[in-house]
């Protein structure tokens, strides 16, 4: 505080040099002095930010945030010794070992919901939008574990799904958001269906078939022997009329039951829109108009009152 005050009073001085009729020599040391008192109270506020605030969640399905306070010694520009403590404490990873990368995404069953192919766009975002996943200075840590690990054989990548793409698995690669990582039993998968060499289909004399048309397997009963996936949804709508007497009730089941799924679920953008419809057939009283008035622009993005 009083390094504050010292820097306003020098410079409130120079500002009303003309009105105090200071001289040449008393601007020059005037202007000296508020340099002095800046540079001190520059340096006054940099010791002031003494702890780093983290947030962190530690349980997925729970969304209750925890937030620790962490000391910051030293010296220097507040920014830097954050930046510096973040790093060593492990809160922001400035490099990733593609070992972490591989045991996340097992723990918290990527491979699993994705089927085995995960958009490497999709997982970046699901990294900066969920505090309960690591936390990376940028894409190019995730980019860079996801190369390192495609050369150990850890997963592979290929640039788009399915079968018929060149698959990437214990060799270079420049990997970019815009491809897919690889389960490495899937990657190996596929690597070993498009080595192997194209088998012919016996022909059948009596269908007069040829040999050179392969179908595709089948079990004894004539079907495919695994089905194919349908696909999945993407969207997701509800709508539900409640009586007054019983919003809170059902505005804390719908948030419990179904916003905190969607919420905790990496990739999926949730948007609960409220709406309130009233009418009076002999119009609103006084005392409810100035309520309404005084108190909608507070609460809503939108509202409106019409004769």
């Amino acid at each position: 505080m009083e390094a504050s005050r010292r820097y306003l009073a020098w410079r409130s001085i120079l500002e009303d040099r003309e009105r105090l009729n200071l001289g040449q020599a008393d601007v020059r040391q005037v202007e000296a002095r508020v340099k002095e008192a800046s540079e001190t109270l520059d340096l006054r506020l940099e010791e002031a930010y003494r702890h780093l605030l983290a947030f962190h969640q530690p349980d997925p399905k729970a969304p209750q945030l925890e937030m620790s306070a962490i000391r910051l010694l030293g010296s220097g520009k507040p920014l830097e010794r954050a930046a510096a403590k973040a790093k060593n404490e492990g809160l922001v990873y400035t490099e990733w070992h593609p070992s972490f990368l591989e045991e996340t995404l097992k723990n918290y069953g990527f491979f699993a919901a994705r089927g085995q192919e995960l958009p490497l766009g999709w997982l970046w975002e699901a990294f900066a939008t969920y505090p309960y996943l690591p936390k990376l200075k940028d894409e190019a840590v995730l980019l860079g574990a996801v190369e390192k690990g495609v050369r150990e054989g850890l997963f592979g990548y290929t640039e788009r799904p399915g079968e018929g793409a060149r698959v990437f698995l214990r060799e270079p690669v420049t990997p970019n958001l815009s491809g897919y990582l690889l389960e490495r039993e899937r990657a190996e998968g596929l690597r070993k269906k498009a080595e192997e060499p194209e088998e012919k289909a016996p022909k059948d004399p009596a269908e007069g078939g040829r040999d050179d048309i392969k179908g595709p397997p089948t079990a004894p009963s004539g079907e495919p022997p695994f089905p194919f996936p349908g696909p999945k949804p993407r969207r997701y709508y509800l709508k539900k009329e409640v009586r007054p007497a019983n919003l809170v009730r059902d505005a804390s089941l719908l948030a419990e039951e179904i916003v905190r799924h969607l919420a905790g679920e990496p990739g999926v953008r949730v948007r609960v829109v409220l709406e309130v419809e009233a009418e009076a057939e002999e119009g609103f009283s006084t005392e409810l108009h100035r309520v309404l008035r005084e108190n909608s622009p507070h609460i809503a993005d939108e509202y409106s009152l019409e004769a």
